[in-house]
């Protein structure tokens, strides 16, 4: 955003003319250390969903119950990294599951590789694309698991936490990422972590996971976390 800022006439003096300036949200991308005093790194900015996310899923939850479904949200595209993790996914983990891939197209080919991926494996799956933030709250609050694959490092990011990993926890789904995402600290104990450059992990942590929420009571037992929004929200202006 400051970048931007300098690059445009009418808001560069609102940069020049500032006393201090700090960037909350760089996303550990180089070009953006630049123009300001004080710089949060990724883990400082990791924030749990707000209150209204939460407010609707527990009303949705209490009338609903969760289904066998593994929810992949994200945009479709490389950075997210969605089609190696159909690549690597042993379709009989998932046999008794389907994959929701939800999230808008940033590249058609991308897409239907991914879909010639899980329709040549017989992993079962719909594929939802973009829609409403309402819509897709409520599919994570009725699936049971959400597998995050994103690799921001192909993007130059060495670090990178996604929306929707807290929105996942949220939701009550038992969250499972990709080694190279940003899991912050309060949520160490709610997430599972799968590296993709050790062979098989994806399904050994998947299946690990299919396990955990199949145990009776598991969504009143897991940790979803020890920090809320505000929590967070408190401790980042304490900063």
């Amino acid at each position: 955003v400051l970048k931007n800022m300098v690059n445009r006439k009418q808001d560069k003096g609102c940069v020049e003319n500032s006393g201090y300036i700090v960037n909350v949200k760089t996303m550990s991308y180089s070009p953006n250390y630049q123009h300001a005093d004080y710089y949060f790194e990724e883990e400082d900015m990791c924030p749990p969903p707000d209150p209204h996310y939460l407010s609707r899923s527990n009303k949705f939850s209490e009338k609903t119950a969760k289904e066998n479904l593994i929810v992949v949200s994200g945009t479709l595209w490389y950075i997210k990294n969605q089609l190696k993790m159909f690549q690597q996914l042993d379709a009989s983990v998932v046999e008794d599951y389907r994959i929701v891939i939800l999230g808008p197209t940033r590249d058609n080919t991308y897409v239907n590789d991914i879909i010639d991926e899980c329709d040549r494996k017989s992993i079962p799956y719909y594929l939802i694309g973009n829609v409403h933030r309402n819509i897709a709250n409520d599919i994570k609050t009725l699936s049971k698991i959400s597998i995050i694959p994103m690799d921001m490092r192909v993007f130059g990011q060495p670090k990178g936490y996604p929306r929707t990993l807290g929105e996942s926890i949220g939701s009550r789904c038992l969250t499972l990422c990709n080694s190279p995402v940003t899991v912050p600290e309060f949520y160490k104990n709610a997430c599972r972590v799968y590296d993709e450059s050790a062979p098989g992990d994806l399904n050994e942590k998947l299946q690990v996971c299919i396990d955990e929420v199949s145990s009776p009571g598991f969504a009143e037992k897991h940790n979803w976390g020890e920090q809320n929004f505000e929590d967070v929200c408190d401790s980042t202006i304490a900063k």
